[in-house]
């Protein structure tokens, strides 16, 4: 792991599937989701919050390592 990240996230339906996405500057996020980057330069999600304070949490728990991922 080279990293943490956290991105807010919009859920969308275009008409015929629904999808998600990084919001936009001035969008309201529906939920924040917590990645660790890998040494390849991938990311794998490990955790969707509703609360940003809540993903900032995980990834700092993450982070100090008392979070196994």
């Amino acid at each position: 792991m080279t990293g943490v990240e956290i991105l807010a996230i919009v859920e969308e339906n275009d008409g015929f599937r629904g999808y998600c996405r990084p919001a936009q500057a001035g969008e309201q996020p529906h939920f924040y989701s917590v990645y660790v980057r890998n040494e390849d330069g991938t990311a794998d999600c490990v955790g969707d919050f509703t609360h940003h304070a809540d993903a900032l949490a995980f990834a700092a728990a993450i982070e100090r390592g008392e979070v196994e991922v």
